[in-house]
């Protein structure tokens, strides 16, 4: 009976407790997959986390060994939570933190001069549209001087011309005096020739034979001889045809009128003939001033050239000036969005460093995470193991 009773006590351990192990195995390895899996879920994680550090790390002023070396070592180092880590793998996060840190200070100072330069260009756009009205403004006023300028030199060019002109009568009026001088003489010796003709005339000296040449001195006396009373002009031929014993009173007095008008003319020419050396010494006084008054208009001349050019010079350099901060305000837009540009990336770059050690700070300083509560399969299989047990000692 006794023996009965412990195989029917074994089959019914076996036919209650076997069961219960299958189930409990089952449950074992879905646990140990599921352990499994969220293990490579857990490391996949990691490695997504850290990725940015250690690609960040590549900015580092540092020397390409070093940079590798901690990137190699970063993984290892922050794998572990903080109470875990030992001596070396602190120092090798310190360093990493202080690369990280220098990156980020490296950016900060980028983007300080990114602001600082685009205060600027800012500061330079509104400097040129002040520039530009004060260029304006000496445009405007050298362009009014060089004009008075220009038109003191044209009214000093016009009485240059004058002068010049003037200096020219005078040298022309100076070098005629000669030439009339010598007509005079030439005159002056025909006349004293025609003296002895008149002479010959007066007394009847010509031969009866040279009658011909009695009348062209006839001819001759009327022609020299400026005779406006026509009773007298027209005695005279008659007069100087007859023998002087023979002439009457009134052909005798149209050859006295000849007489006087003859006597008067030869003075009047050896007036003129003694002239000459005071002719020319005034036309040669007037050639000396005219000189001179030239002379100073050209001094003058050359001296308003000189202000109307330097005028010049003041007005190009204006416009030039004008020009220049004209292409600085048309280049003005394109620098300003460059330096735009460039203040965002440097906002970008400094945010991405921040972002980097924030994540670094986050996987640096993880701790051990609170004990999570009994899995509820685990609890639940208890309750099925006491009985087997109750019923194998039963």
């Amino acid at each position: 009976l006794a023996q009965c009773f412990s195989a029917t006590a074994t089959n019914l351990f076996v036919f209650i407790a076997f069961p219960t192990m299958g189930k409990r195995a089952a449950q074992s390895a879905a646990t140990q997959q599921a352990k499994v899996q969220k293990v490579e879920t857990v490391e996949d994680t990691f490695a997504q986390e850290i990725a940015p550090v250690v690609k960040h790390l590549e900015q580092a002023e540092m020397n390409e060994s070093s940079i590798e070396l901690l990137q190699s070592v970063a993984p290892f180092c922050l794998k572990s939570i903080k109470e875990d880590r030992h001596a070396f793998q602190e120092s090798m996060l310190e360093s990493i933190e202080t690369a990280l840190k220098g990156i980020q200070a490296q950016r900060q100072a980028s983007l300080t001069g990114a602001e600082e330069h685009m205060a600027e260009v800012c500061a330079k756009q509104d400097q040129n549209v002040t520039k530009r009205a004060e260029a304006d403004s000496k445009v405007e006023k050298a362009t009014e001087i060089h004009q008075s300028k220009a038109d003191a030199q044209g009214s000093i060019e016009a009485d240059a011309s004058k002068a010049f002109e003037a200096l020219r009568a005078a040298q022309e009026h100076e070098e005629e005096l000669a030439g009339e001088k010598a007509a005079t003489l030439k005159v002056n010796e025909g006349f004293e020739k025609f003296l002895v003709t008149f002479e010959a005339l007066k007394n009847g000296t010509y031969p009866g034979k040279e009658w011909r040449e009695r009348n062209k001195a006839i001819d001759e006396t009327l022609k020299v001889v400026e005779i406006t009373d026509v009773s007298l002009k027209s005695a005279l031929p008659a007069a100087l045809r007859t023998k002087p014993a023979e002439r009457g009173p009134f052909s005798q007095k149209a050859i006295n009128f000849c007489e006087v008008a003859l006597a008067s003319r030869g003075e009047k020419l050896k007036e003129k003939i003694g002239g000459f050396e005071d002719e020319a010494s005034a036309r040669a006084r007037k050639s000396q001033e005219a000189q001179e008054a030239f002379k100073l208009i050209e001094e003058k001349l050359a001296a308003a050239k000189a202000e109307t050019s330097a005028a010049k010079g003041e007005l190009d350099a204006c416009m030039k000036e004008k020009a220049s901060i004209e292409k600085e305000m048309k280049a003005a837009p394109a620098a300003a969005q460059k330096s735009q540009k460039a203040l965002e990336k440097a906002q970008e770059q400094l945010s991405q460093s921040q972002a980097v050690l924030s994540k670094f700070d986050e996987l640096k300083n993880r701790t051990l995470p609170e004990e999570a509560p009994q899995d509820v399969a685990e609890v639940a299989e208890a309750p099925e193991s006491t009985p087997a047990a109750v019923t194998t000692q039963d």
